[in-house]
């Protein structure tokens, strides 16, 4: 039986490491290109996003102004809406009171009348 190693010699074994290194290293090499080649790309894809989000502020602006002032025209017809209620409310109020106050005058006579004639009653 041959031990393990035997029939190699050492500058063959030294050859063979050195192909190994020298393949690892390529291979290294070639990945960091890699890495390198695609941080590139994502820094001009992200550049490029960058210019056509700002080619796009104009249109986004606009919109949101346009928002705004209809978001403006909504509320100040609700205003308007308010204050129309708040009047019509205003009013009704007092056609009540002028409706009620009669009444209320003419409860409190006939209240005094009747508590007269409680009293009238009491003191014959």
């Amino acid at each position: 039986m041959s031990e393990p190693g035997e029939g190699h010699d050492l500058s063959s074994v030294r050859a063979l490491e050195m192909r190994l290194f020298e393949e690892v290293g390529n291979q290294l090499k070639a990945m960091t290109q890699a890495v390198q080649s695609l941080a590139s790309e994502t820094r001009d894809v992200r550049e490029r996003v960058i210019r056509i989000e700002a080619l796009n502020q104009p249109e986004k602006l606009t919109a949101l102004e346009s928002n705004i002032g209809e978001l403006f025209r909504k509320a100040n017809a609700k205003e308007k809406e308010d204050a129309e209620l708040w009047l019509a409310n205003e009013k009704r109020m007092t056609r009540i009171e002028v409706v009620v106050a009669p009444f209320t005058v003419g409860g409190a006579a006939l209240l005094a009348a009747v508590i007269g004639a409680v009293v009238a009653h009491f003191i014959k």
